[in-house]
């Protein structure tokens, strides 16, 4: 059962099934051969004939029996070493079988959680099977997918061969995690429509907010909800907090059971802390009445969908004077659709687009218009959601300004709770590489203190490359960015590449 020949597929699973049922009861090897039609129904005919056809058979019947039980309450995860002597089947990797409700996120999740571990990934076999089950969970019956079925449910059922790992502690440390990872997948998901729903509340409550707002900018703001909930944001979590005062001051105070989603296990935000503890800034920005947003990062990576610091849209409450007395926040991804629309056709960011266009002096047809236009479309969306129309001015004129120009240049902002600096940083095309970014990446880390830091590149067709740091940082009050330093430290870097790159 080792040498195998095939050329197609269908001789594959002719083969499997003439090896079942010189073993097993023929209604039951049936069964058995439909699941492995179903299972490596996605899984190319050269990876399955790669594999020792035994070894392909016994991990066939090993899954077969893993699917037999699963209650609703119940998400199995196996995390093992299979043994030939007490599994009839070896690999040399280890090997992690799941079987949950078929719902979005399962793979990217559990791809986080293993790649955060440093450890690799060799095969990921996933597939959607349609099953009846008893009261009890035993399954009855395999459907075929085409088949709609009232009294079945789908279930993802998800093979991973990860590097091999012997310790059983290892094997149960990783089998946890990953059970904690669905756990916040499951909330994650269950929450969405209730947390859409506050994005709804909050619509009915536009028309009558005594926030120091205009009626354009109201409407503004309401489109711009709406078209949150458009698939334009994954909402993993949601909290409410109020304004609460006493003798010694102001209490941000998280409302009790407020929150939802992956917030409800995992919520870096304290229960209460005091509004004068928290910098300036940050205070200035959570009680200014002329506008609704803040829009900032979690300090806290997602373990859901995508492992990057998810975004927070703050929605701030305000009492009959107008005055804010608290914020509603919704935790999540921008969806890739963002980053495929124009910044001009996307609410509050086409206020902003049009303003730095107006300001800028320059004619939207002539050449510097179309360049400043390119600029802006082409700009990361969250920092065009985060930085200050003025601000953004500012930096889009230089980046125009140094555009064909062969040299190095860096731009830096620190965002309103203090916990972030985003770093903006240019370079000529043929000297940017790895190493020159990790480079940068030590010198960023070193110069600002800071935790953690990650990197977006983008290459145009621009002599230049735009690299995005997002940069982790504790909070301090007025902290003093030494951009003139860090910028010289990385020019002197770049220019051990080549001499003479930056012209002054």
């Amino acid at each position: 059962m080792n040498a195998l020949t095939v050329a197609s597929k269908d001789q594959f699973f002719e083969q499997l099934a003439d090896a079942f049922a010189q073993k097993i009861a023929k209604t039951e090897a049936k069964k058995i051969c439909e699941f492995a039609k179903q299972h490596y129904a996605h899984i190319p005919l050269e990876e399955l004939v790669s594999r020792r056809f035994s070894d392909t058979y016994g991990a066939v019947l090993a899954a077969w029996q893993f699917l037999q039980k699963r209650s609703a309450d119940e998400t199995p995860v196996s995390v093992f070493n299979p043994d030939l002597e007490s599994d009839g089947w070896q690999s040399t990797h280890t090997v992690i079988f799941i079987l949950h409700p078929n719902i979005p996120f399962l793979i990217d999740s559990l791809r986080i959680a293993i790649n955060q571990r440093e450890i690799g990934t060799h095969s990921i076999q996933h597939s959607i099977l349609q099953v009846e089950r008893t009261e009890d969970g035993k399954l009855s019956k395999l459907l075929p997918n085409k088949r709609a079925n009232k009294n079945s449910q789908f279930e993802a059922f998800i093979v991973l061969e990860i590097d091999r790992h012997s310790d059983p502690a290892d094997l149960s440390e990783l089998e946890e995690a990953l059970q904690k990872v669905l756990h916040e997948v499951r909330i994650a998901v269950s929450d969405f429509p209730i947390v859409t729903d506050k994005v709804c509340e909050i619509l009915d409550e536009l028309d009558t907010t005594a926030a120091g707002i205009d009626d354009e900018q109201k409407e503004e703001a309401r489109a711009f909800l709406n078209w949150l909930v458009q698939d334009h944001f994954t909402f993993l979590g949601y909290d409410e907090y109020d304004f609460a005062k006493d003798k010694s001051g102001m209490v941000v105070r998280r409302v009790e059971n407020s929150e939802l989603g992956i917030l409800r296990v995992n919520n870096e935000r304290p229960d209460r802390v005091r509004l004068n503890e928290l910098p300036q800034r940050t205070r200035h920005e959570m009680t200014r009445t002329d506008d609704i947003f803040i829009f900032a990062k979690s300090a806290q990576r997602s373990r859901v969908h995508r492992p990057a610091y998810p975004d927070y849209i703050a929605v701030k409450k305000f009492n009959s004077k107008g005055e804010v007395v608290g914020e509603r926040r919704f935790l999540g991804l921008y969806t890739s659709r963002v980053y495929n629309e124009r910044p001009d056709e996307i609410p509050l960011l086409r206020r902003k687009f049009q303003n730095v266009i107006k300001r800028s002096g320059f004619l939207r047809d002539d050449y510097a218009g179309k360049e400043l236009d390119q600029i802006l479309t082409v700009y990361p969306r969250d920092e065009l959601f985060q930085i200050e129309s003025k601000d953004l001015l500012k930096v889009a004129k230089n980046i125009l300004y140094i555009q064909e120009r062969r040299r190095i240049e860096l731009f830096m902002r620190e965002d309103v709770y203090g916990q972030f600096v985003t770093c903006l940083a240019f370079f000529p095309r043929d000297i940017y590489n790895t190493e020159l970014r990790q480079k940068v990446e030590q010198v960023l880390l070193d110069r600002l203190e800071a935790e953690d830091i990650e990197f977006v590149t983008h290459f145009s067709e621009s002599v230049l490359a735009r690299v995005q740091f997002t940069i982790r940082v504790p909070q301090v009050e007025n902290r003093q960015i030494p951009i003139a330093e860090i910028r010289e430290k990385v020019i002197e870097m770049a220019q051990s590449w080549r001499d003479g790159l930056y012209e002054p």
